[in-house]
């Protein structure tokens, strides 16, 4: 008989790092194709589509991305997902001693009991899940980039006009500013006298 299922919390703590390795190779092999071929496509749509609007270019490119990305790495989904539903039967199950633990035996375990189109099993599920992550991550990922050549394209100010603000005090020069006025005989005059009036105040 086999033993007792356990909850998803037990097998952390059994085992944390189970299909670690399955869920590893997973990863990068989604990262590295959806944003290649992301690229890719989304040139060449802009090139054979010209009149194409962007975001209709970027909504088409991640589409495809996804897809094909689903369709490449799901078998080490459903390889990683076993792993791991394998860890939760317990060790005595007859249902993990033919999974067993290696990801390699279970790719084995697999193609001799489902042949090839057991690696596909969820793969519906799979593409409900992925693409439309994929898409608003990568439609997110041009708005922002759009934003950030719109910030950069604005003209940058003089080295005159940045002197100028960085010093709001600074006295600046101008045509009829640029020398102090001298003073007239009649000024001197009329200074000269007023000095000698006050002079004769204090004697009083």
């Amino acid at each position: 008989a086999g033993s007792s299922k356990l909850s998803a919390v037990e097998v952390m703590r059994a085992r944390p790092f189970a299909g670690a390795s399955a869920w590893a190779l997973r990863n990068a092999g989604h990262t590295s194709i959806m944003f290649s071929l992301y690229e890719l496509v989304r040139r060449k749509l802009a090139v054979a589509l010209p009149s194409m609007p962007p975001v209709t270019v970027n909504l088409l490119a991640s589409l495809q991305a996804a897809t094909v990305s689903c369709l490449v790495m799901n078998p080490f989904d459903l390889v990683a997902t076993r792993l791991f539903q394998q860890a939760s039967l317990g060790g005595n199950s007859t249902r993990a001693q033919a999974v067993r633990t290696a990801p390699i035996e279970c790719v084995r375990h697999t193609l001799a009991a489902e042949g090839v189109s057991g690696f596909y099993r969820g793969l519906a599920a799979n593409v409900a899940r992925v693409v439309p992550h994929t898409v608003i991550t990568f439609l997110i990922l041009e708005a922002l980039r759009d934003k950030l050549e719109q910030s950069r394209s604005f003209p940058k100010p003089s080295a005159a006009v940045v002197a100028a603000h960085s010093d709001p005090h600074r006295i600046r020069a101008s045509p009829t500013h640029t020398k102090s006025p001298e003073p007239t005989t009649e000024h001197c005059a009329t200074h000269e006298s007023d000095w000698r009036w006050h002079a004769q105040l204090a004697e009083y």
